[in-house]
């Protein structure tokens, strides 16, 4: 790339003096200014030489690649944020129902999992509690949470 660039340097230099001296031998008049036209003609022929000569043929560009590499990476960003929002949704879920059960007096250690409801929303699916069970709060996770005593999950009594 350099020695390219160096020999395209050395030709413009190389054509400037060249006309440059031709320039000088010629007489004033409108003979002098039609060589000007045709050196500034020559001089930017030589500057543009590298552009000139590619071949864009074998210049392409593969759009259909990228389409495809930007369709994976939403993919795989829509599913991290579904799987954030899925644990986030847990902690949060997790922290109301140990709130409720302190305002009960309760003393709980509590697991939830959820999962994606039809729309694709993840949901509270299943609580585990670990402690002594309580029908106050049962009743309060099914009517609050909807989540049945089926989705409900004693452990340390029954359930």
């Amino acid at each position: 790339m350099i020695t390219a660039m160096r020999e395209w340097l050395t030709g413009i230099v190389g054509v400037t003096l060249l006309l440059s001296a031709a320039e000088t031998f010629i007489p004033d008049g409108s003979v002098k200014q039609a060589a000007s036209l045709i050196s500034g003609l020559v001089l930017l022929l030589a500057i543009l030489r590298p552009v000139l000569e590619t071949d864009l043929k074998h210049v392409s560009i593969e759009i259909g690649d990228y389409e495809t590499a930007i369709e994976e990476a939403q993919k795989d960003l829509k599913a991290e944020n579904q799987r954030e929002l899925k644990e986030l949704i847990e902690t949060r879920t997790g922290t109301y129902i140990l709130d409720k059960a302190e305002t009960l007096g309760l003393s709980l250690n509590v697991s939830v999992r959820a999962e994606e409801n039809a729309d694709g929303i993840p949901v509270p699916a299943l609580v585990e509690l670990e402690g002594t069970p309580s029908v106050e709060l049962s009743q309060w996770l099914e009517q609050e949470l909807g989540l049945g005593a089926e989705r409900q999950v004693w452990n340390g009594g029954e359930n």
